[in-house]
């Protein structure tokens, strides 16, 4: 808890890089529950996952008097702010807002997704799904939005007004499905690392692979004794069925790894999409500490065509797991 502003990150000096970090369940009394960036913060946030954060302002971002330059490849999502701003609350000039997704956040005034306050900022690529009691909300402002998914509808080159079809929302993974909309859908001048053009929001489809693998946790850490839901998401784009082998392991917090699922061999449909849950049971004497969960597919057994991973954390027997600021690139410094 920050009893002014920024519950996870606080920017106001420098030009700090946040970059691919999961900043969650955080909360500050003022602005910006998960990140605040205000004076001449000057920050970058790029690819951070702002999930669950409180404030009274900007439940997951608040940016504040000529600062955060770009904000690019982010995931906001299910923040809620008190006033306004449940995803942002943007009270700056023109800023580079682009390639985001805003998904699931609330206010309980204005701007459920973004509340845009003497500030035009030029946003693109974004989706803005979901969010009570609106997409955007300006005041004093004239927000410029291209392609970009609204709910809704909003005027701009390129928008569409389509559900962007993520792969579990309720588990925070908003990933596109195959069928989504807005693959291939956004700005004609950005390509994707596939080399299509530029997909709407923050994660892209990478059709690079004939079959697709996702992988969805039910959350970021559990209890000893305990057990961790998994949604296996197995996507198959080609007219043919396929056949392919399936495996999972987990790396422990001394390194050694340990097979969870697998091998398996599985026969998908032609242009079919197959979500599984599992359920995995977390043995009471397994040590506490971060985990690495990966699994992979291929079509022979020497060959992997498409892996996906996630972090988990066992917690300890009786420890409480607080709020999380954490990730693989992080720099705030002047």
């Amino acid at each position: 808890m920050a009893y002014g502003c920024g519950g996870g990150v606080h920017a106001v000096s420098g030009a700090p890089l946040v970059a691919g970090n999961l900043i969650r369940d955080n909360s500050a009394l003022l602005f910006g529950g998960g990140i605040h960036v205000g004076d001449q913060g000057l920050a970058e946030l790029l690819e951070n996952r702002v999930i669950e954060n409180w404030s009274l302002a900007g439940g997951g971002l608040s940016v504040y008097h000529n600062a955060c330059p770009s904000v690019i490849g982010n995931l906001i999502a299910r923040n809620v702010a008190e006033d306004a701003g449940g995803g942002a609350i943007i009270y700056s000039p023109p800023l580079e807002f682009r390639g985001n997704t805003v998904a699931g956040n609330e206010a309980l005034l204005f701007g459920g997704g973004i509340f845009c306050s003497y500030a035009s900022p030029f946003i693109n690529n974004t989706i803005l799904w979901d969010n009570t009691p609106d997409e955007v909300y300006p005041y004093n402002s004239s927000p410029v939005l291209t392609y970009c998914d609204v709910e809704g509808g909003w005027p701009g080159q390129g928008n569409i007004d389509a559900d962007p079809l993520f792969v579990f929302p309720a588990w925070d993974d908003c990933r596109l499905l195959w069928e989504s909309p807005c693959i291939d859908s956004g700005d004609p001048v950005l390509n994707d690392p596939d080399s299509t053009r530029s997909d709407i929001g923050a994660f892209f489809f990478d059709q690079g692979d004939s079959i697709t693998l996702y992988i969805s946790p039910d959350g970021p850490d559990v209890a000893p004794a305990g057990k961790v839901g998994v949604i296996y998401t197995f996507i198959n784009r080609r007219p043919a069925a396929r056949e392919f082998w399936f495996a999972s392991q987990a790396a422990l917090p001394a390194g050694q790894s340990v097979r969870v699922l697998g091998p398996i061999w599985v026969h998908l449909p032609g242009q079919y999409t197959a979500q599984i849950f599992r359920s995995h049971a977390v043995p009471p004497s397994a040590p506490h500490g971060r985990y690495l969960y990966r699994a992979g597919i291929g079509f022979s057994p020497d060959e992997v065509i498409d892996e996906d991973s996630f972090r988990l954390r066992v917690r300890a027997p009786g420890q409480v797991i607080g709020p999380a600021v954490s990730g693989s690139r992080s720099y705030c410094g002047d």
